[in-house]
């Protein structure tokens, strides 16, 4: 199995037990990932109707750019986001899909957690 589909998978199985609404909240969690990307500095926008493949894609590639261009830039939206620096360096490799993955996961305890507490 490819560290893509494997990634997709691992996503996936997050975001369903968190119990999540495919539909809305993947719009929720595309509009966390733009507000964040604008507060670190970034003019990209996402499409709010980007399936959740094509999400962890698009991201992959803006991590790309980001990291030829500015690794710093990428320590500034991975704190602003607040990736746990313990999973950041756990990581054995941390490749522009291990980054996303770990933006995904810690946006959907975000929203995981505003819905149990409105």
């Amino acid at each position: 199995m490819t560290p893509r589909i494997e990634t997709y998978q691992l996503l996936k199985t997050n975001y369903s037990e968190a119990n999540l609404d495919r539909e809305n909240d993947l719009k929720t969690l595309i509009k966390q990932i733009n507000k964040d990307l604008r507060q670190s500095g970034y003019d990209e926008t996402l499409d709010e109707e980007l399936s959740f493949e094509k999400l962890i894609d698009t991201l992959e590639y803006y991590i790309m750019i980001y990291l030829d261009t500015n690794s710093q830039d990428v320590r500034t939206l991975l704190y602003r986001i607040d990736v746990s620096e313990k999973e950041l360096l756990s990581s054995i490799e941390l490749t522009p899909l291990k980054i996303v993955e770990l933006i995904i996961k810690r946006e959907i305890i975000k929203i995981k957690f505003r819905k149990q507490h409105q």
